[in-house]
Parts: C-alpha cells; structure tokens; sequence
C-alpha cells in the first residue's frame, strides 16, 4: 500500500512539473506584445500565470480528504523570482481564492503554501541570488528546496495524527520531485 501511494504521489508531481512548462510559453506572450501595451505586461503575466495555477489545481493528488498537492507552490515562487510582485500577487490571489472554494481540512495549509511561496520567492528575487549567481540552476534549486520545506513544514497547520501522516506521506516525494522540477 505504502509504494502505491508513494509511486502515485511521483506520478501526480510528475505530471504537475510538465504543466510548469507553460511558464515559458507565458513569458513569450509576455514578452511578444506590442510596444504600446508593455506597460500592461505585470497585468498580463499575472493572470495567465493565475490561469495555470487555476489549471494545475485542477489536477491534483490527494493523501486524505481534503488535503491535496500539486505543484502551485513552485510555481508561485518562480513566478515571483521572475515575474516580480504585481504577477505573483494576482496568481497568488487566484491560487487562495479556488483553494477556498475547494474547502477541505487542509484549506488554510494550502493557504499558507501559497503565500509563503509568493513571499520566499519574492525574498529571492529582493536579494538578487540569480543575479549573483554563477550557478543560476544551483540557486534555482536551492529555492525550489526552501519553498518545499516551508510547506512541509504547513503540514502541522493540520491536526496532529494527520499531520503526521501527511508529512510521512509527502517528505520523501515532494523533496526529491518538485525543486527539480
């Protein structure tokens, strides 16, 4: 039982880090309009990164009623890495809002996964780690492991027999997937 939900969880982050693909197809959008609506392009990113967290949300994997993954933390800190804060903050908004609706004993974790992976990764961006950096993939890395120790550590805003089953669940799979993807 224990390799089945384990190797479920794999393929579940697995499937959520191929739709963090769509990043790049965001930022050529982005990065593709005219002159005159520059101006508008934070707006723009924004919602289309909200709109994939949307999508990525709709896909998610559960390890007990109502609490579910996916990958919408690493994709809000490296929206605010990359992006900025006008971006993240509309994603970040879109991302809490449906996890609301969604409801669920792991609501307000899912919650608080959202907006510490919107302030670390707009920590990172403030210190200008990738800037420095001689190994951006190291540091991306190394803020991809950050994000998913902050949310695992969320877990204990579950109740404790949960809690503990959760992060057993979880640790060994989201720490070894998700800051590589």
């Amino acid at each position: 039982m224990g390799m089945c939900l384990e190797s479920n969880i794999v393929m579940g982050l697995i499937y959520n880090a191929a739709l963090l693909l769509s990043l790049s197809i965001v930022y050529q959008v982005g990065y593709s309009l005219p002159l005159k609506w520059k101006k508008f392009a934070p707006y723009v990113y924004g919602v289309l990164i909200g709109a994939v967290g949307l999508c990525i949300m709709t896909f998610p994997f559960t390890l007990e009623n109502g609490v579910i993954f996916d990958t919408r933390s690493i994709l809000l800190g490296v929206t605010a890495l990359v992006f900025g804060g006008i971006p993240v903050a509309i994603a970040a908004v879109a991302t809490a809002v449906y996890r609301i609706i969604m409801g669920g004993s792991g609501m307000w974790m899912g919650v608080a996964v959202i907006a510490l992976s919107a302030v670390v990764g707009l920590i990172w961006r403030k210190l200008g780690l990738m800037q420095r950096s001689k190994r951006r993939w190291l540091n991306l890395y190394a803020l991809g492991v950050i994000i998913h120790v902050c949310m695992l550590c969320c877990t204990f805003l579950l109740p404790v027999p949960s809690s503990i089953r959760v992060l057993r669940g979880i640790a060994f799979p989201v720490m070894a997937v998700y800051p590589i993807a």
